[in-house]
């Protein structure tokens, strides 16, 4: 949700004609349809899942996972607490089944504690509308989405004294299936990323060998989804587009 508005402004910036269309889906869902050669691109976090499929892969934004609560919540007027402090407050949190969810309840796991149970499951907008409500709810957010909201104050970060981790943020695609819609839109995605993160992302920096997650230590901490292109979809169905046509959903739970 940070890098896909840039990254479709961009795209049209070059390419206006290009008709856009966004769903929401789960990232395992994502990743099932991409084997079977209905996407030409997938927008998402780089795990170890998305590294062992047979399609070219790019990092492009360091991501880590932040506990969030609105301005006036009891957690952030004191001073940095534990995971085990958070466990009495109602959650708002994503669907078990998508990798923000697996990965947050992982980090209180590696603590010998059970992970918060929500009182409300959603996706990012239901997520922030809640905590706009004035109710000490907490919540996750990636470190980049918190930059994002932070200056409206309905997502400020509650300090912990445990780093939750996230797989880095970037881009799937078979080369085989690409076309100049699919590449304009990777180009779009590389330059939404750079400005998203500034010099973090410097080739520079990569040929010291160093990791996005490195990189991220010199400049502040960061959406899944994906495009599809005409040229992809099954014969029936490139009818239902216009000429020109790409489809980008993005994960439900992000």
């Amino acid at each position: 949700r940070v890098l896909l508005p840039g990254a479709i402004s961009r795209l049209h910036g070059g390419r206006p004609g290009v008709f856009v269309a966004v769903t929401e889906a789960p990232q395992p869902q994502l990743l099932e349809m991409m084997c079977r050669c209905e996407l030409d691109v997938l927008f998402a976090a780089i795990g170890p899942d998305v590294r062992q499929l047979p399609f070219s892969v790019e990092p492009l934004l360091p991501s880590s996972i932040q506990i969030v609560a609105r301005r006036d919540h009891p957690l952030l007027q004191g001073q940095t607490c534990r995971l085990e402090d958070t466990l009495t407050w109602p959650w708002i949190l994503p669907p078990t089944d998508s990798v923000m969810r697996g990965a947050f309840n992982d980090a209180y796991a590696r603590q010998g504690l059970p992970p918060p149970q929500a009182r409300v499951v959603g996706n990012t907008s239901v997520r922030m509308q809640l905590l706009a409500c004035g109710r000490d709810y907490l919540s996750i957010l990636t470190a980049m989405e918190v930059r994002l909201y932070a200056p409206d104050g309905f997502a400020l970060r509650v300090p912990v004294d445990t780093v939750i981790s996230f797989p880095d943020i970037g881009i799937v695609w078979s080369p085989d299936h690409s076309g100049p819609i699919v590449e304009s839109f990777l180009e779009a995605a590389r330059a939404a990323a750079r400005e998203a993160h500034g010099s973090a992302y410097h080739p520079a920096l990569e040929e010291r060998g160093l990791t996005l997650q490195e990189r991220s230590a010199l400049w502040e901490r960061c959406l899944p989804g994906q495009l599809r292109s005409r040229s992809c979809l099954p014969a029936a169905s490139r009818r239902s587009l216009p000429q020109g046509g790409i489809h980008v959903p993005c994960e439900a739970a992000g």
